[in-house]
């Protein structure tokens, strides 16, 4: 499955499952009211029931005996026509004062005056109309009528269904003479209150499906714009795969995923920069590897021909350049093995002033044979943990580059400061120089300026690469930048350790 669809799925089901819990928490919320407002509608209407039976109670000599015989329905009829007797509208007036007589053909038949029309009762009596055994038990609430003592008088007794009920006290002159209880339902109080119930449930499942739906909609369109920058990413993942480095993204974005394509954007650059090193280090390692191997083969073709003896100048010609072939084998071995990681490192407490004093004493005869200056400036015992072979190669190879590519009359100027919690050694030689934006190449193997520091000598321009990779397995930093003085100026600096 996509991840659209599983984000399309899971917006879905969060939704749903907020709407469903809503839902249900309306629903209960919804049913408790409606029974708290049916609880009220019965109470009111057992306090009118029983203000009648006290009326009946006292007629019949105060006692229940009469509401027993009569039982429920002949006391349904009579609080009926009670019920009708208090809706019945006044009689009709002639003069002031004076009673106006009722139709003659109704006054002559004896007839009851007919009910007021429904419309004119109030609903509790609509509902008494349409129903009158509603007041005391039938399809209505079961109801049941005690005396003052519990005992049961007539009515629907549900005392032993365990269901709650609702009671009002029936009063007489200030004494309680009864009680009368019911037995509502929220559900089944009366057809309107069913079907309103209903109503309400049908309007929840309809708005709950509506806004499901809508949330749908709208999870499809949000996944969709939330993966469309994957999707570049996954295309431009894909791109580097076949070989093509060149990816770049138009929009920018400032969340996580413009991180993730501002690093791919890098990588594919690196990738790009790395391939082009690959060639760059094969073409000129075989250039290196020609020129010395260019120049065996025609001397000892000269000697074949016979057009040279062979003599001492002859050998020290080939010994200089097997010299040369092995200089550069070593150099790359070297470099291969930094790399990997695989020289050997013995870390222990030395004072690195005396390490470099001892590279540059042993490099003070090559430097004057050049004609060029060495100035060497230290502070005492400049502590630091690291490899006393590697820190002498470090400085030897730094040393040569710079007597490398110094013309003569020159300088080189060596200087070891301590700043806080490092130790600063500077390499600075006069002209030629190198530019500002060309100096962080300078490092990387086989490079080759253009113009006045060309490698001069049996170097391979692998010296300044392998010093890096010794720098960094020290845990400190190299750098290279124009120097005062017109040449270059390289600086190192290693973690200083507490005096013992």
């Amino acid at each position: 499955m996509k991840i659209a669809h599983k984000l399309f799925l899971t917006l879905v089901g969060v939704v749903f499952l907020i709407l469903l819990v809503n839902l249900l928490m309306a629903r209960w919320s919804f049913q408790q009211g409606f029974l708290n407002f049916v609880i009220s509608i019965e109470q009111q209407r057992l306090q009118e029931v029983s203000t009648h039976l006290a009326t009946e109670y006292r007629m019949s000599g105060n006692n229940w005996n009469s509401i027993r015989e009569m039982g429920a329905q002949g006391f349904l009829n009579n609080y009926r026509d009670e019920l009708r007797s208090k809706a019945r509208p006044p009689r009709y007036h002639g003069e002031r004062g004076a009673k106006r007589a009722p139709p003659p053909d109704r006054a002559r038949a004896g007839e009851r005056p007919p009910p007021p029309h429904e419309s004119r009762l109030p609903e509790d009596r609509r509902l008494e109309r349409r129903n009158p055994s509603h007041a005391l038990g039938g399809k209505g609430p079961n109801t049941a009528l005690f005396d003052s003592q519990g005992e049961y008088v007539i009515g629907e007794d549900m005392s032993s269904s365990g269901a709650p009920d609702v009671s009002v006290d029936i009063v007489s002159e200030g004494k309680r003479i009864g009680e009368l209880r019911s037995w509502p339902n929220a559900e089944g109080f009366t057809l309107l209150a069913t079907e309103f119930s209903k109503q309400q449930l049908l309007t929840s499942l309809l708005i709950a499906s509506g806004c499901l739906f809508v949330a749908g909609v709208v999870s499809w369109f949000v996944s969709k714009r939330l993966l469309k920058p994957l999707n570049l990413i996954l295309n431009a993942v894909s791109t580097l795969s076949n070989g093509k480095f060149d990816v770049t993204f138009a929009h920018k974005r400032s969340d996580e995923l413009g991180q993730l394509m501002r690093d791919i954007e890098f990588l594919s650059k690196t990738l790009d920069k790395n391939r082009s090193a690959k060639s760059r280090w094969f073409a000129d390692i075989s250039h290196e590897l020609r020129t010395p191997l260019t120049v065996l083969r025609g001397e000892i073709d000269v000697l074949k021909a016979g057009i040279r003896s062979f003599d001492q100048q002859q050998l020290a010609s080939f010994d200089q350049e097997i010299a040369l072939l092995r200089r550069l084998v070593d150099d790359l071995y070297a470099l291969s093995l930094s790399d990997i990681g695989g020289l050997r490192y013995a870390f222990e407490r030395l004072d690195l002033s005396v390490i470099l004093a001892i590279a540059v004493d042993s490099l003070h005869k090559q430097a004057s044979d050049k004609g060029l200056d060495i100035t060497f400036k230290a502070e005492e015992e400049m502590w630091v943990n690291a490899d006393k072979q590697r820190l002498e190669q470090l400085f030897i190879n730094l040393c040569r580059n710079s007597l490398a590519y110094t013309d003569a009359p020159g300088k080189l100027h060596i200087v070891v400061e301590k700043r806080d919690t490092f130790i600063l050694v500077t390499f600075e030689d006069s002209a030629p120089g190198v530019a500002s934006e060309d100096c962080e190449a300078l490092f990387d193997p086989l490079h080759r300026q253009d113009e006045s520091r060309t490698r001069r000598g049996s170097g391979a321009g692998l010296g300044l690469t392998i010093s890096r990779n010794i720098v960094e397995a020290h845990g400190g930093e190299i750098f290279a930048v124009p120097s005062v003085l017109g040449g270059l100026k390289i600086c190192v600096r290693l973690k200083a350790q507490m005096e013992a």
